[in-house]
């Protein structure tokens, strides 16, 4: 019985651990497109219109 709850509590304490690594993984790709893009294009992201025009 405590040996199931344990293995409850490890298995949901993974599945917290590897969804917050996922969404920094996700925000930090992000951030990484940005640079990359700004390298590419010299610009900042806002200052692309949505049309895909730049300012």
């Amino acid at each position: 019985m405590v040996n199931s709850i344990l293995n409850q509590d490890a298995s949901t304490t993974s599945n917290l651990l590897d969804t917050e690594m996922k969404n920094r993984i996700g925000v930090l790709t992000d951030i990484k497109k940005r640079e990359v893009a700004q390298d590419i294009f010299g610009k900042k992201e806002k200052e692309v219109n949505q049309d895909g025009t730049r300012e």
